[in-house]
């Protein structure tokens, strides 16, 4: 995969760490995405994600959820983001594309996912 790590991560970070690093900040992103109130219950940041795609998501999702919306469905996501932002989110897939892995996660596996991050 092409420049998928922000600037400087995989100098950071020993390549062994970073197997399997996608596929976990994905996970917690459909999570996240699956149950925005579970960002009112665990202190993750920003610099918890070290793939540009993942800090770009958990972006998106603190933003709605600093607006109080407990769904992210495609009207909120369309309504509260900036044009610019909203073109990023379009560019990586759009709603379906993130919907579609809010779907794949399953809330019952909450604590495993997030303690794989």
């Amino acid at each position: 995969m092409k420049d998928e790590w922000l600037k400087g991560v995989e100098d950071q970070y020993p390549k062994e760490l970073l197997e399997g690093r996608i596929n976990a900040e994905a996970s917690v992103i459909g999570l996240l995405w699956k149950d925005p109130l579970i960002l009112d219950e665990v202190s993750l940041s920003s610099t918890d994600f070290l793939s540009k795609d993942g800090r770009f998501y958990f972006g998106v999702e603190k933003h709605l959820r600093s607006k109080n919306l407990n769904e992210f469905d495609e009207v909120s996501v369309v309504s509260n983001l900036t044009e610019d932002t909203l073109e990023q989110f379009n560019d990586r897939g759009g709603y379906k594309e993130i919907d579609n892995l809010a779907s794949i996660v399953s809330l019952r596996n909450r604590d495993a996912i997030l303690d794989d991050l």
